[in-house]
């Protein structure tokens, strides 16, 4: 915990903060903060950017993006037919109830746009840093 790209907000430890936060706000675990802070470490990103972007997933959005994420994975998987009785009732519940039908697309797609995001999130971070800084890309 001494390393001090934890703790600066220099381009690469920004870029990488914002790939890890990105990337687990997409897990659907309770424990995405720890998960952030524990990858952070790992790659010597900003912990605070890390956990900061973890809430983009947040308990209003939640159920928007596991929604999505859901769809997506189904979408890879190839089975773009609905799970019988979904008919809108997208919850919490219906997770819970239903988790022996949906946890792979759900997985899958939550994985997959975690992983778009941390790369689109880095590389933009990247560019945009360069470019308010006039550095050539």
């Amino acid at each position: 915990m001494q390393d001090e790209r934890l703790w600066s907000f220099e381009c690469q430890s920004t870029a990488r903060a914002v790939a890890v936060g990105l990337f687990c706000a997409f897990i659907p675990l309770p424990l995405q903060m720890v998960i952030a802070a524990t990858m952070g470490v790992i790659v010597r990103a900003n912990l605070v950017l890390c956990v900061a972007l973890v809430w983009l997933t947040n308990p209003l959005t939640m159920l928007p993006v596991m929604y999505g994420s859901y769809r997506f994975g189904k979408w890879v998987l190839g089975n773009h037919s609905h799970v019988q009785g979904l008919s809108g009732k997208f919850s919490v519940e219906y997770i819970w109830e239903n988790v022996h039908l949906i946890w792979q697309p759900l997985l899958l797609g939550c994985f997959l746009l975690g992983l778009i995001f941390a790369l689109v999130g880095f590389a933009l971070t990247i560019c945009c840093w360069r470019i308010f800084q006039k550095k050539p890309l």
